[in-house]
């Protein structure tokens, strides 16, 4: 005859599991990291840095000898400052919250053990060198599973999404054209990018547009893949895949085409210096800067 243990917890383990959820809540600092610097969440990188200034200058526990409660306020401005100021960071942060530091460990995790598989079975080569590749930085949004939901899911706005591997060369060098699209496209159409190696889920999701090949470790596509997600008119999801130029030019126009209902107008560019016209409009703005200035010394030397 035997007897199962029983699964309930022991007094004692029940004492101990209350103190430690009660350390953790009292642990757990409240507020969020923008409205502590009293930011939007899409203020600009100069912005940040002239927020931390200023509430360092208020909250500093020097000028501020009267409060104890200053010490604490410094304390989470410069939590939030190391973090929105990293763009890593800051990426990580506004789909985690302030747990963005334990998903970072758990990512780094999973890439270590893919690693340790791939150098086992002889992968580790040319393969293993990509996924230490840096990220490409962006921005626009990054999404994820969660993200993905609340930002395109449960939002009336189409959007152009990217789908990407930070070590493939071509969206490195479509990394500044995706920008230029990023400056010119909203608010006709909201643009954020899928990583393939972090995302599988959503790759799964949308493999009918993006080509990939699944290898024993991984899944590696056709990159960078553009698909454009719309709303019919009974509220579902549609989804066309971009097959051409990757010239921001290109892409643009086939934005504008696939979105005859757009809520803002853009004015057609007609003449035999259309294209031309329309690629001055693309250009960053430091480009037209940079122009602007030989111009004039030409002028000058003229």
């Amino acid at each position: 005859f035997f007897c199962w243990p029983d699964p309930r917890p022991t007094p004692s383990a029940r004492h101990m599991l209350r103190v430690a959820l009660l350390a953790a809540l009292a642990g757990r600092s409240s507020g969020d990291y923008y409205s502590d610097m009293g930011l939007r969440r899409d203020a600009s990188v100069s912005a940040i840095k002239s927020a931390y200034r200023e509430a360092a200058k208020r909250d500093h526990p020097d000028k501020n000898p009267g409060d104890p409660d200053a010490a604490e306020r410094f304390r989470r401005v410069a939590r939030a400052y190391e973090t929105l100021g990293d763009a890593e960071k800051r990426r990580l942060y506004d789909v985690y919250g302030e747990d963005y530091e334990r998903e970072q460990q758990r990512q780094a995790q999973q890439q270590a053990f893919r690693q340790r598989q791939e150098d086992f079975f002889g992968f580790g080569g040319r393969r293993g060198g990509r996924r230490a590749a840096p990220p490409i930085f962006s921005s626009t949004a990054w999404l994820g599973a969660e993200s993905y939901r609340d930002l395109v899911e449960d939002s009336g706005e189409s959007w152009l999404v990217q789908f990407y591997h930070d070590w493939s060369e071509p969206c490195k060098d479509f990394a500044p054209r995706w920008e230029a699209l990023a400056a010119k496209l909203p608010p006709m159409v909201r643009l954020g990018r899928v990583n393939v190696d972090q995302n599988f889920g959503l790759v799964q999701r949308y493999r009918s547009f993006v080509r990939c090949r699944q290898t024993v470790l991984s899944v590696e596509c056709t990159v960078p893949a553009l698909v454009l997600v719309t709303r019919g008119d009974g509220e579902e999801l549609h989804a066309e895949s971009y097959r051409g130029s990757l010239s921001a030019e290109a892409v643009y126009e086939w934005v504008k085409r696939s979105l005859p209902e757009s809520r803002t107008r853009i004015s057609k560019l007609k003449g035999p210096r259309a294209a031309e016209a329309l690629a001055s409009f693309l250009q960053p703005a430091w480009a037209k800067a940079t122009a602007g200035r030989r111009r004039a010394a030409a002028l000058e030397r003229g």
